[in-house]
């Protein structure tokens, strides 16, 4: 139960800094920012997608484990959900980057 909390913890610190542009929650000195340029919406994109998607693998996670299924589950399905939430994240940095 608790990794589901922090799953939604995760979730909305992902949400606050990718739609509310909550950038205060992450540094301004990222080497995404370049110096005298306005990169905080990159950053925020940036940072606030992977948030959202590692947010939500430990949400998967942690309700498999609060439901008995992740003991139930075979060796190869857990890194088989990681690989899946890299491939999530991977497109998105890509677009951020290619859009400033």
């Amino acid at each position: 139960m608790l990794t589901v909390l922090v799953g939604v913890g995760i979730l909305l610190i992902g949400y606050l800094i990718e739609y509310r542009g909550w950038t205060g929650l992450i540094s301004e000195t990222t080497a995404i920012v370049t110096p005298g340029e306005d990169g905080t919406a990159v950053t925020a994109g940036i940072v606030g997608n992977v948030t959202l998607v590692v947010g939500g693998f430990v949400l998967v996670l942690g309700g498999l484990e609060a439901v008995g299924l992740a003991a139930l589950l075979p060796e190869w399905v857990l890194p088989l959900l990681l690989v899946g939430a890299v491939v999530l994240i991977a497109p998105r940095l890509d677009l951020a980057l290619d859009t400033e």
